[in-house]
């Protein structure tokens, strides 16, 4: 039993050997045998001046990248632009030379005018107008003009190549080699760039750029709606808020006298700091272009000021078209030479009312600026004469000479402070001036005389609770009637020294 199982085992060794020795003779040589390689000859190119690129395509000329070149001339459908070197080394756009452009869509563009790698070449040319690559005149009388572009490199080196027809598939287009007789195929990339506007390489800007810790500082801002001035709002500086606009971030220029609701002024100011316009459409603001999208006649004009740390008074000026039909505006810049389209959501403002721009106290000035108030009422009138400041504040009659205790007249002050506005009168602008025509209507006239303006108020009752406000002659809102009839009341108890709340209803 024994003998039989080294008989095996020796058996097997020698097979192992065996098998061992057939890989290093047989199998491994197969194994490492490489494969044998596959020559192609490369493309030869038929015309001077081509290139063999990637995949044995053929380029019109050899590839040009940016950095060698000095200008792209084009000249489409849509007009003319050209990109060129300014002594800066920087491109910039000819006749708008600063206007800010997308480097990425100029990247493109580079692209497809200096990487012409063909799709095809075409055999058997019939005639350059089979191609579309010369001028031709159309059944219906219109011309084919092929687009075109010029493209020169820093060393003056020039090539220029002519964009004709779509093919049938639109699967790219037909091109052609200034001085060659022969026809490429090039990719649809070419509608993106060389065949779009300049207005797509464009960066869309309305306003001046501005950040988060400075865009509020816009100062002279008007607002017009036709010839027509919605409002005007100017910036306080520190020393009028230290002043007679104490705490008053802005002040109302037009119509003088009434408060800006800085939470509806800021969001206004947040647009123009925050939003981006959807497109550009026109580059340049000829007469044709402002007649082209409504602003020859602007709906809206918007002018404002902004103080740039680095560039100094920034003026924009913005004319502004009516809704467009997918509801949005065309804005004319003259600051950025262009005219975009904008997001008429965004601009929503351009029709506010202007109760929207007001904030509801009829009154908000530093008592110590005020010199002079006056409350006339058919039962009841007297000017107050105020003069010295903080506690050294001296309050007059002036009918009389009599001087009311000073803290009773500060809660007097502290009721015209709370006056407010409530709404919109319900009343058309001929029954308003109706009302006002009639002085015997009038409830209350009260003025104040500061260092800088006069500021009259008229109050007429028009129902129960409501009374019409005007300031300085014009009016638009309401406040409650009671509210004008606890003034005269308060008035009236200051020169009998009774205590006023202001607090206290009438």
């Amino acid at each position: 039993m024994l003998k039989k199982q080294k008989i095996l085992i020796l058996v097997l060794v020698l097979f192992f050997a065996a098998l061992i020795t057939a890989y290093f003779v047989v199998v491994r040589p197969i194994v490492e045998q490489e494969d044998p390689v596959e020559t192609k000859a490369p493309v030869e190119t038929e015309a001077a001046g081509e290139v063999v690129g990637h995949n044995d395509r053929i380029l019109m000329f050899p590839h040009t990248e940016k950095e060698k070149i000095r200008s792209i001339e084009v000249h489409n459908d849509h007009g003319s632009y050209t990109f060129r070197r300014d002594a800066n080394g920087d491109f910039q756009i000819v006749g708008f030379e600063g206007i800010a452009f997308n480097q990425e869509q100029l990247s493109s563009l580079v692209v497809s005018a200096g990487y012409t790698l063909s799709m095809a070449k075409v055999e058997n040319i019939v005639s350059m107008e089979e191609y579309g690559l010369v001028p031709v005149q159309n059944e219906d009388g219109t011309t084919w003009n092929p687009a075109r572009y010029k493209l020169t490199c820093t060393d003056g080196t020039e090539h220029s190549v002519t964009i004709g027809y779509p093919l049938i598939t639109g699967g790219g287009y037909y091109a052609k080699y200034a001085g060659r007789n022969e026809v490429y195929v090039l990719n649809t990339e070419l509608a993106k760039t060389i065949l779009a506007p300049v207005e797509n390489m464009i960066t869309p800007m309305a306003v001046w750029p501005m950040a988060m810790n400075n865009y509020f500082t816009s100062d002279n801002f008007l607002f017009m709606e036709g010839d027509e001035v919605k409002v005007a709002i100017g910036y306080n500086s520190e020393e009028e808020r230290a002043g007679e606009f104490s705490n008053q971030v802005y002040r109302m220029l037009e119509h003088e006298g009434y408060n800006v609701s800085n939470t509806n002024y800021d969001s206004v100011l947040q647009v123009f700091y925050t939003k981006t316009p959807l497109r550009c459409v026109k580059l340049g603001l000829g007469d044709a272009a402002l007649e082209e999208y409504g602003l020859a006649e602007p709906r809206y004009t918007i002018y404002f000021e902004f103080p740039d740390p680095e560039n100094g008074l920034i003026k924009n000026m913005l004319l502004i078209s009516d809704r467009n039909e997918a509801g949005n505006y065309y804005i004319a810049s003259a600051l950025f030479n262009q005219i975009v389209e904008v997001s008429g959501s965004d601009w929503d403002f351009l029709t506010w009312d202007f109760i929207k721009w007001v904030d509801a106290p009829i009154f908000q000035r530093n008592i110590d600026y005020i010199r002079e108030i006056r409350v006339e009422s058919p039962n009841f009138s007297e000017t107050y004469l105020l003069e010295g400041l903080g506690k050294e504040l001296i309050v007059t009659q002036k009918s009389n000479g009599r001087k009311p205790e000073v803290s009773n007249f500060r809660q007097f002050y502290k009721t015209l402070l709370t006056a407010s506005i409530e709404g919109n009168v319900p009343m058309t602008a001929e029954e308003m001036a109706a009302l006002a025509a009639d002085e015997k209507n009038c409830q209350l006239t009260l003025t104040f005389i500061t260092d800088s303006t006069e500021l009259v108020y008229k109050f007429y009752p028009y129902s129960e609770r409501r009374s019409y406000m005007t300031l300085n002659g014009e009016g638009q809102f309401y406040v409650l009637r009671s509210m004008v009839e606890k003034i005269i009341a308060d008035a009236d108890r200051v020169t009998r020294d009774e205590p006023v709340k202001h607090t206290d209803k009438y």
